[in-house]
């Protein structure tokens, strides 16, 4: 098992070329940072990185819409930088960005979609505790509109419900047959938890196929060191009970209707991997992502 929770560690993996920043400046918004010699280390030459990225930026001048994808570029960068950098500089730097952009604020939006839009509609390797100080930002910031205030505020609340390596909120669903249970149950002692969740369509009926027939995620079932829970998103069909019987032989089936507005659901289908103590490993993996972790 500690292969398969290495292997499936996948949203720690970051290219350490990026912090040499050797780019054409010339198709950048602005000049990077150059890390001196004195920084001998990886980390210590991502760390300056992180500290100085936005220094070439004058966040007072408002940023162009045809400046916008450049923009992007830039977010994009300096989040990559921050996977090789230490964590509590990454939120320093992020809180420093944010409170220095609130002179403009269309340009404190845009670095929020920005750093949004790379989290969810082109998933990249965003540290949750990242991207949930862009959000908070937002979300306290009294010169912001209320509704985008309550857009990121919700988002807030469902990275902090399934962050990674946190505990994941004990949320409630409804049994395949009647009755709700909650995902953690205090007698539970398997080493590690699957938790699918799909829709009732084609493509959660193929994702919940392709489970369970894969020879390794069924040995670590029947070994007991696995827990597999289907959830269904969403109102399922009046076929749903008897399509999900089968599998309720081998696992936990169930419906959570509101899961996409309590945990950070990202794509569908997707699973997310809990260790013994129900922390979250990764989430939004695929299903590819998951069998490709069992069978090595």
């Amino acid at each position: 098992m500690k292969k398969i929770l290495a292997l499936m560690a996948v949203l720690s993996i970051a290219i350490a070329g990026k912090c040499s920043l050797a780019q054409a400046q010339s198709t950048n918004l602005f000049t990077y940072p150059t890390a001196p010699d004195t920084c001998s280390t990886l980390e210590s030459r991502c760390n300056y990185l992180v500290q100085n990225f936005w220094n070439g930026l004058d966040l007072s001048k408002p940023i162009k819409a045809e400046q916008d994808s450049l923009l992007m570029v830039a977010v994009r960068d300096y989040l990559e930088i921050m996977l090789n950098a230490n964590v509590n500089m990454s939120l320093a730097s992020v809180r420093n960005l944010m409170f220095k952009a609130q002179s403009n604020q269309s340009n404190f939006l845009k670095l929020a979609q920005a750093a949004e839009l790379l989290l969810y509609a082109q998933p990249a390797n965003v540290i949750d505790d990242v991207y949930l100080t862009f959000a908070k930002a937002v979300a306290g910031s009294s010169r912001t509109d209320k509704s985008v205030r309550e857009h990121f505020a919700q988002q807030v609340k469902l990275i902090n419900n399934s962050k990674l390596n946190s505990p994941i909120a004990n949320v409630e669903f409804r049994k395949l047959g009647g009755g709700t249970q909650k995902l953690i149950e205090p007698s539970d002692t398997t080493d590690f938890y699957l938790v699918m969740f799909t829709r009732d369509d084609n493509d959660g009926q193929f994702a919940r196929l392709r489970m369970s027939t894969d020879a390794g995620i069924n040995e670590q079932i029947k070994a007991g060191k696995l827990k597999v829970f289907d959830l269904t998103v969403g109102r399922p069909s009046s076929n749903w009970e008897q399509e999900s019987s089968e599998y309720a032989k081998q696992w936990t089936v169930g419906n959570m209707p509101n899961a996409l507005s309590v945990l950070d659901i990202r794509m569908l289908p997707c699973v997310f991997v809990l260790d013994k103590q129900h922390k979250v490993i990764n989430k939004n993996l695929s299903i590819d992502d998951v069998k490709n972790a069992f069978n090595p």
